[in-house]
């Protein structure tokens, strides 16, 4: 249950790289759904999502309330990985908790822990360069065709979500800034571009406090820097 697409992907890809079924929920609401009548051995549940969010769906699932099975492990999946957020979880029924950018070792660890499979595979250690403008990444254990379909993701989506915080600047739309710097902080984090996920992050304060006296200056570096590592990223793919 994830609506961030980069994130559904990675996940998805990595969970089906060692042999199990995925299906895919955007939003609590569909989760309870597939929940119904489906056969399912984990849920993947983030904790942020549109219409129902992780913590109710979880909530209910518990309840029992057409469910046809209320105890199934589920997994928080969080960017806020706060002081905290872990207790959240586990009290809503939540049995574990995993922090985003997914990395493959702790979401294997996580599958391993709660599969009736609990042989599992050895993780593969990923040796790749290191790309001017991201660090190396944080996801180790993925092949080199996984990394370059997460980048393509981000080639794809980020610009949107760039042009979307600068027509909001333009507009002195703060909310919209701060929610759009928050889900390409996301995306960032994910391939690895800690510049501009950084930046993002300041993007996203200083628009939570209406600091209009830095967000401009942040908005043009946040520009810059991602400007720049799209390149170096379009560099590596193709």
């Amino acid at each position: 249950a994830e609506d961030n697409h980069l994130n559904q992907v990675l996940a998805v890809r990595i969970v089906e790289k060692y042999g199990h079924k995925v299906t895919l929920a955007n939003n609590g609401q569909e989760t309870l759904q597939m929940l119904k009548d489906g056969d399912f051995d984990l849920v993947l549940m983030d904790v942020q999502m549109p219409i129902m969010n992780g913590l109710e769906a979880t909530k209910i699932i518990r309840s029992g309330s057409n469910i046809k099975n209320p105890r199934i492990p589920i997994i928080a999946m969080t960017a806020n990985a706060m002081e905290g957020d872990r207790e959240t979880c586990l009290a809503s029924g939540m049995d574990d908790y995993i922090s985003k950018p997914i990395k493959v070792a702790e979401l294997l660890a996580i599958l391993k822990k709660y599969s009736s499979d609990k042989e599992g595979e050895t993780l593969k250690t990923l040796k790749k360069e290191q790309i001017t403008k991201i660090k190396a990444i944080e996801v180790l254990g993925i092949d080199e065709n996984l990394y370059r379909t997460i980048c393509d993701w981000y080639l794809q989506q980020a610009p949107n979500i760039m042009t979307s915080i600068l027509h909001a600047t333009q507009n002195k739309d703060h909310e919209t800034v701060r929610n759009k710097a928050r889900a390409l902080k996301s995306m960032s984090n994910t391939v690895g571009a800690i510049w501009v996920q950084g930046v993002a992050t300041s993007v996203e304060e200083a628009a939570r406090g209406n600091n209009l006296e830095i967000l401009e200056g942040l908005i043009t570096r946040l520009k810059d820097e991602f400007d720049a590592t799209c390149k170096e990223i379009r560099r590596f793919v193709h």
